[in-house]
């Protein structure tokens, strides 16, 4: 590819201020310590150099002496189950040495409660409700398979399904503002993220023929649903009865890149090739989506912003070698760099906001929205530090 030393430079300028900053912040893995914890430990990775894996060790440290201290919220985006996440993967990816069991089976019980809790009540967003444990428990290998075994069960209980499981489907509140219910078409809430976790399951032999069929199911729905070839993007944001589908941006949280890798990631799974081709064919068709505006690409972050899409490109990239990957991924790699224009951000980025009608601009250290998380995209653009990190948002 090609790497301008300004994307270098940037990547050196957030390592350097995660490495100093004072943080403030709660232990959670998208939003706190732990997403700093993981860029730190992978720019150690990087650059070779011990002090920033040390840095990394210490906010793990930190996140659990807020826990020790009674700070218990479980949620993987934000509490126990992305401390917990981070942990295995650090110590799965020889980053650091530690008997994770030692440490992690006191909240196994806690985590499996409120896990089947959530899942019974319809809750499954994973990033904030009951697949977030599942997250958390897929990342404990065999300690966690135990705590698993009934969540393809409940995943079934709970579904629209048809008399002979062609089309698999989830209800959800769609918009906390209106409460309407529908079928939520986002890989940060919805459909697509059961795909992600049932992938998973089905790899790891968690109630394997079941996952395999709810699997099934929810792809064909998925694909069922596409808005076709005249519509900006390949799939809406969600289906609510009696309301038309509207085109979706570009991002990984909603829109054709975040439901297109899960699609992909699937096809492996079932070994289907017509899937895989088809989920490529929808990353090809978006490489030509680049009009900021349209697309909703108002900041840089992973969730919404340009080096999201700069990344799931960069993830294609290495999975097919396509040379339109590639120019993908250059050309939001480039425009992550322009958003970094603010005097006061950090490294010159804030994320965007917009709540009761009103636009703000925010700084953020953290790991979906801010500049930890484009960081660890930068990372995996100027080296060859396999990006294995991103499975953390279901992209690998």
């Amino acid at each position: 590819m090609t790497i301008n030393i300004k994307h270098k430079n940037k990547l050196d300028e957030i390592a350097s201020i995660l490495l100093n900053a004072d943080l403030d912040e709660q232990y959670g893995l998208l939003v706190g310590k732990c997403g700093i914890a993981l860029f730190l430990a992978y720019y150690a990775k990087y650059s070779k150099s011990e002090k920033y894996l040390e840095r990394s060790q210490s906010l793990l440290e930190q996140s659990f002496e807020d826990v020790n201290n009674g700070s218990l919220y479980p949620s993987y985006s934000a509490g126990l189950g992305g401390l917990g996440w981070t942990l295995e993967h650090l110590v799965k990816n020889n980053f650091i040495e530690l008997d994770t069991d030692d440490v992690l089976e006191p909240m196994d019980s806690y985590l499996s409660d409120w896990q089947n809790e959530n899942l019974k009540n319809k809750d499954f967003d994973y990033l904030h409700n009951g697949l977030g444990a599942s997250m958390y428990f897929l990342a404990r290998g065999k300690s966690g398979e135990a705590y698993l075994k009934d969540v393809p069960k409940l995943l079934r209980a709970n579904a629209d399904i048809d008399s002979d499981f062609t089309e698999v489907k989830w209800q959800s509140e769609i918009g906390v503002d209106t409460k309407k219910l529908g079928y939520n078409f986002g890989l940060s809430h919805g459909i697509p993220s059961i795909i992600g976790l049932l992938t998973k399951f089905a790899k790891s032999d968690i109630d394997r023929d079941l996952s395999i069929k709810l699997l099934r199911g929810a792809v064909s729905y998925i694909v069922k649903n596409g808005l076709g070839s005249t519509e900006l993007s390949e799939f809406p944001y969600s289906i609510v009865e009696g309301e038309k589908p509207n085109s979706s941006r570009l991002a990984w949280c909603y829109g054709d890149l975040g439901v297109a890798i899960a699609l992909y990631q699937a096809s492996k799974v079932l070994e289907d090739d017509s899937l895989k081709d088809y989920s490529i064919g929808v990353f090809r068709k978006s490489c030509q989506r680049r009009d900021l505006k349209e697309n909703g690409v108002v900041d840089a972050g992973l969730c919404h912003g340009a080096a999201g899409n700069a990344h799931m490109y960069n993830r294609m990239y290495l999975e097919t070698g396509e040379e339109v990957f590639k120019e993908a991924a250059e050309y939001w790699f480039d425009q992550t760099l322009e958003f970094a224009h603010f005097e006061d951000g950090y490294a010159g980025f804030k994320q965007f906001r917009f709540e009761n009608e009103e636009v703000r601009w925010e700084n953020s250290y953290g790991f979906l929205e801010g500049i930890s998380g484009i960081g660890l995209a930068l990372i995996s653009f100027v080296s060859d530090v396999e990006p294995v990190w991103d499975e953390s948002l279901l992209m690998s």
